[in-house]
C-alpha cells in the first residue's frame, strides 16, 4: 500500500521525468508494481533522514548535473551518485544567481518565525549560537538562501572569523569561492528588497 508520502515522492520524480514537459499527477496508486514501491519505500526512509531536501530538486539534480536528454528511474535516485548529484546541483544554485522571490520569502519568514520562537531580536539572527551560529546550519539544510545572509551587515565578518575547517566539513568549497557570492549578490535584482526587508523586520 503506497502512502501519501510515497505518492508525494512518485510525482516528484515523474514531474521532474518529464522535462517540463505536460504531465498528470498520479492519483492511483493501486496496481503499481512491487519494484517502484520497494524504491518508494527506500526513498522515503532517505527523505524522512534527511528531512531539509527538497523532492524537486532531488529528483531535478541529474537532469542538471549529469544530461538533460536521459532518464533516471527510482532505482538511480536510491544511489550515491544521485546523493552526489543533489549536492552539486545545491552548491551551483548557491554559487549562481539562482533565486526566486519565493526562496526570498520563505527565506525571511523562516528567520522571523525562529527568532519568534527563541525571543530573539530579528537583526541578532546572525550573530545567535548553539554550540556553533545557528544559521550555517540553516544554510546546511536549505531553510535559507545565502543572499538572505548577505543582507545582514555582519555576515562576511563573522565568515572571516569561522576556521576553514569547519566550512569544509559542512559546505565543501563554497565559501572558497565568497567573492563571487558577494558579487552575484550584488547584481541580483533582490538586493535592495532583501537589504530592506531585513532592516523592516529588525
Amino acid at each position: 500500500m503506497v502512502n501519501e508520502f510515497q505518492q508525494q515522492i512518485y510525482n516528484a520524480f515523474l514531474k521532474a521525468s518529464r522535462k517540463g514537459q505536460p504531465f498528470q499527477y498520479r492519483k492511483n496508486f493501486e496496481n503499481i508494481s512491487s519494484s517502484i514501491e520497494y524504491y518508494l519505500i527506500k526513498l522515503e526512509m532517505f527523505f524522512k533522514q534527511f528531512p531539509h531536501i527538497n523532492l524537486n530538486d532531488y529528483f531535478q539534480s541529474p537532469y542538471e548535473v549529469l544530461d538533460k536528454d536521459g532518464y533516471y528511474d527510482l532505482k538511480f535516485y536510491n544511489t550515491l551518485k544521485a546523493k552526489s548529484c543533489y549536492s552539486i546541483y545545491i552548491k551551483d544554485k548557491r554559487l549562481n544567481n539562482d533565486i526566486t522571490l519565493e526562496e526570498i520569502k520563505n527565506s525571511l519568514n523562516f528567520v522571523n518565525n525562529f527568532c519568534v520562537k527563541n525571543n530573539i531580536k530579528f537583526k541578532d539572527y546572525i550573530v545567535y549560537k548553539n554550540k556553533n551560529y545557528v544559521f550555517l546550519k540553516h544554510l546546511k539544510e536549505n531553510k535559507i538562501h545565502i543572499f538572505i545572509l548577505f543582507g545582514f551587515p555582519m555576515f562576511e565578518k563573522i565568515i572571516n572569523q569561522i576556521d576553514n575547517e569547519t566550512l569544509h566539513f559542512l559546505f565543501g568549497d563554497l565559501f572558497d569561492n565568497l567573492n563571487k557570492l558577494r558579487t552575484n549578490f550584488y547584481n541580483s535584482q533582490y538586493k535592495e528588497l532583501i537589504r530592506k526587508a531585513i532592516e523592516k523586520l529588525s
